[in-house]
Formats: structure tokens, C-alpha cells, sequence
């Protein structure tokens, strides 16, 4: 009963940038509001799709393209993850956004967070110096982020052979998207799985298939159900897992959702949630394609 209740009132949010919903709302706005109101809520990946499509259909603002720069810095450097590759684009959509109102001083103040992120403190220096005669409160902070900027130990190659590091766990990177090795245990069973990385869901899931190889049978396991993108749901299974390791990491007696693979373009087991990552220190390198532990 204890399992029951506690996975009936738990809800996983299926974010993958590889494949949210765009487009206007139920209301009809603009898909430039729309991408407002989710950088607003801090919902980047789906900021960044609506702001794209607000440029695809002709908007060509200033603010737009501000707003599609300031998710890609978002979504591109944050505590999980450096992502040159959005980084780069969220550098051009802002630079887009200074040449067609050089007078916003958040743009500048986010293109110079952008390329500090890059690297290029020249270039941050110069976002900088076009601060200083818009908003010196913005200025003197992006002057403190110059000033106690430090390279993170992820951005080092790796070496020539690609070898992960002493707590290294090498990944799969296939566009955004990382797939994560894990190993699922029950019983006497042990199956290797792909779990995606996904910060915005709170339960760790697996699809029917491995939850067939690991001997569960889901007629006897609690049903409910989960919450995806749009405040829908969907069926689910619940179990509870032995142990879920992943590199130098396991936890044990886990509860996860049993639900199908939600994009058939991207082969995965499953979902690596917060309730396994809360509590972990990591750092995506994306370029060698391998996740950095540190204690």
C-alpha cells in the first residue's frame, strides 16, 4: 500500500527538446507570446521552439530573436550541461537581435554571458563596453561574471583516444539528446539499458520491453497514470526496482513508471529522472560525449 500511494501522487514531465509540441496556443496567440510566456516560466526547450517557428512565419523582431538567444544560452550552459553547438546559435540569434536594436541593454548583457560561455572573454569584454552606456547595473554584473569566470574542467579534451576521464561515463549524443548506459536490477536479473537524461522529469522511467528482460510482470503492478507535455496523461505501470547504477552511482529500492517509448525516433529504454540525479554533481561534455562525476 505504501508503494501504491506514493507512486499515484508522483507525475513525470516528459521535456525532450527532440520533440515538443510548438505552435500557438488553445487561445490562438502568437507563437512569439507563446515563446514569452515560456521563457518566462523557465520552460526553455519549448521557448525556443516557438520562438523559431514566431521567425519561420515572419516575425522578425528584435525581441524575438533576443528571446530565441537568451533560451539557447539557457538551455546551452546551465549546471547539467555545456552545449557548444546552442551556445553558437544562441550567440548569432542575439548578435541579430543587436543589429536590429542596438539600444537593448539585456541583449548585450546576454550575448556577453553567451560568449563568456564560448570562451571568448574578448568578445564578452566588448558586450562590456556597450553596457556601459545603457544600464551600469547590468554592466557591473556582467563585469563580475568576467572577472570570476573559470573554464570548467569539461571544456579540456578528454585526450586524442576520446578516454573519459577517472569519473567519466561515457554517453551516447544523438542531436540534444544523451543517452545515458544504466544498469536495472530485480531479483537475480541485471538488463543494460539507454536511459535519456532528462532533468525535467521527476520519476526515472522504462519502456514494457525492459521491464519484460527484468521478469516484472505488469498485470500484478500498480496502475496510474503520468503527465506529459500539453497537461495530458498517459497509462503507467509502477515497480519497484532492486538497484539502477550509472557510473560511479547507484541507488536502491527505486520506484519507476513503466510507460512506452513517447518518440519512436529516438531508440531509448526509458527516462534517467531527479529522483536518481537530485543530489549528484555532473557536467555534460557533450564534445567527447561523456558525463564528468564530481564529488
Amino acid at each position: 500500500m505504501e508503494f501504491r500511494s506514493v507512486f499515484l501522487r508522483r507525475a513525470v514531465v516528459l521535456l525532450l527538446f527532440v520533440g515538443v509540441p510548438g505552435g500557438a496556443t488553445a487561445g490562438g496567440g502568437p507563437a512569439s507570446v507563446d515563446a514569452a510566456a515560456y521563457l518566462a516560466r523557465g520552460e526553455y526547450a519549448r521557448a525556443a521552439r516557438a520562438f523559431a517557428q514566431a521567425i519561420d512565419r515572419g516575425d522578425r523582431s528584435a525581441s524575438v530573436y533576443a528571446g530565441l538567444g537568451r533560451a539557447y544560452l539557457k538551455l546551452g550552459d546551465n549546471q547539467h550541461a555545456t552545449d557548444m553547438e546552442l551556445l553558437e546559435k544562441g550567440a548569432a540569434a542575439l548578435r541579430t537581435a543587436e543589429e536590429l536594436d542596438p539600444s537593448r541593454a539585456e541583449t548585450h548583457y546576454d550575448l556577453g554571458l553567451t560568449l563568456l560561455a564560448l570562451g571568448d572573454r574578448p568578445g564578452a569584454a566588448g558586450e562590456i563596453e556597450h553596457l556601459k552606456q545603457l544600464d551600469p547595473g547590468l554592466t557591473a554584473t556582467l563585469t563580475r561574471a568576467l572577472e570570476g569566470h573559470r573554464p570548467l574542467p569539461s571544456y579540456r579534451l578528454v585526450g586524442e583516444s576520446g578516454r573519459p576521464e577517472k569519473n567519466g561515463t561515457p554517453v551516447i549524443v544523438e542531436g540534444n539528446t544523451v543517452l545515458v548506459p544504466v544498469t536495472l536490477s530485480l531479483g537475480s536479473r541485471s538488463v543494460q539499458a539507454r536511459l535519456i537524461l532528462d532533468t525535467g522529469a521527476s520519476m526515472t522511467t522504462i519502456t514494457p520491453q525492459v521491464a519484460a528482460q527484468l521478469d516484472i510482470n505488469l498485470n500484478q503492478a500498480v496502475s496510474g497514470a503520468v503527465q506529459v507535455v500539453g497537461g495530458g496523461f498517459v497509462e503507467a505501470r509502477g515497480v519497484r526496482l532492486d538497484q539502477i547504477s550509472v557510473g560511479p552511482h547507484a541507488r536502491t529500492k527505486m520506484n519507476v513508471a513503466v510507460i512506452g517509448n513517447g518518440n519512436p525516433r529516438v531508440p531509448y529504454d526509458g527516462l534517467l529522472g531527479m529522483d536518481f540525479l537530485r543530489g549528484l554533481h555532473y557536467h555534460v561534455d557533450f564534445r567527447n560525449r561523456v558525463i564528468n562525476w564530481t564529488p
